[in-house]
């Protein structure tokens, strides 16, 4: 539908904006997961099947199975 999304690293000696929360929902979560290292699992919460992981920066970042 033409909409994008960028997200950019912080300058040299910034901290990211620790409120900031981003959330994504992904069709293949377990796919997704297993690509790090070491992988990470999963869990069911009330919200779906999810996982919560930082960015480079320290961001938190919530992955959401469709």
């Amino acid at each position: 539908d033409g909409t994008v999304l960028e997200l950019y690293p912080c300058h040299a000696g910034q901290t990211p904006d620790p409120g900031l929360r981003l959330g994504f929902t992904v069709a293949d979560l377990d796919k997704i997961l297993s690509s790090f290292e070491p992988p990470i699992a999963p869990r069911q919460t009330q919200w779906g099947f999810n996982a919560i992981i930082r960015d480079p920066d320290g961001r938190t970042v919530v992955l959401t199975q469709e």
